[in-house]
């Protein structure tokens, strides 16, 4: 290909030039569709006595967040003072309350620890978490984003979620090699 196009070769009709996977898509315009960015999407998950129906999933997040009155409605007291500032979306900043750790997150079956930090945002805000990075790192997360799945696993054990932007549901628990 690199001769034909310096014009160190000529092509009569007899010969054939055979040209790469991406040189040929790129041609015929055979690109891949893209997909829209996963930045965030729900999962159902329990903590201790409350279930989260839809609790935010978010890629771009460096930390675990609870809200105040969820650590309060858990009776989770020994939340350590720490000087934790966070910037919001809309560069306001805020002060963080605290921060506890080793949280029981149960997804599905399996129970995954957290530490998640806590952030006072008011009584009547949606009672749910913020489940960042450091979560997904824990659960061990893979998300295929063209199928739509996201598989936790734990030790031989792992979690098929289906999930949509915004939006995920539990399918199954298996065991590796059944």
């Amino acid at each position: 290909m690199k001769d034909l196009l310096s014009e160190k070769k000529s092509l009569n009709g007899d010969e054939t030039v055979v040209l790469t996977k991406d040189c040929s898509a790129l041609i015929q315009r055979k690109l891949p569709k893209k997909m829209p960015d996963l930045g965030s999407f729900q999962i159902p998950c329990t903590i201790e006595n409350i279930t989260f129906d839809k609790d935010l999933c978010d890629l771009g997040s460096s930390i675990n967040i609870m809200p105040l009155f969820v650590m309060r409605k858990l009776q989770i007291q020994d939340a350590q003072p720490k000087k934790i500032v966070l910037q919001m979306a809309d560069k306001s900043l805020r002060q963080a309350h605290g921060l506890v750790k080793n949280i029981l997150v149960k997804v599905g079956e399996l129970f995954l620890p957290a530490n998640f930090v806590v952030l006072d945002i008011g009584e009547d805000a949606i009672d749910s978490i913020i489940l960042g990075r450091p979560f997904l790192v824990t659960g061990r997360v893979l998300i295929d984003v063209e199928i739509g799945e996201l598989v936790l696993r734990l030790q031989e054990y792992y979690l098929d979620l289906g999930i949509e932007i915004n939006y995920a549901y539990l399918t199954y628990l298996r065991c590796k090699g059944d």
